[in-house]
């Protein structure tokens, strides 16, 4: 019989406070990118979605995800990318910030 190991669980939180506030995509954590230097993973995060990013450049996390949603998509590779961005944004966080991992 095969031994398996079972696949770790997603977090269930829907907001992150307190102690873990470091995780939320809305914590301020500047991160560098390829396109230019963000406030927070979600900014960054809502970059993708357009060709057009420099709004987004001094706005906090919720500014950003308040404008994202009235942006129109005009990344053609947004919906194909979308998760392996928001990872790779994600690491870069904790990658420029060794201080967050905890």
């Amino acid at each position: 019989m095969r031994n398996t190991v079972a696949a770790p669980q997603p977090i269930k939180e829907k907001s992150f406070s307190g102690e873990r506030a470091y995780l939320s995509n809305m914590h301020e954590a500047p991160i560098d990118t390829e396109q230019g230097r963000f406030r927070c993973v979600e900014a960054a995060y809502q970059a993708t979605k357009s060709l057009n990013f420099s709004a987004l450049y001094n706005i906090n996390g919720f500014e950003a995800k308040k404008l994202g949603k009235r942006f129109p998509i005009t990344n053609p590779d947004y919906s194909k990318f979308k998760l392996i961005d928001m990872e790779w944004l994600v690491r870069y966080k904790f990658q420029q910030h060794a201080e967050l991992e905890k």
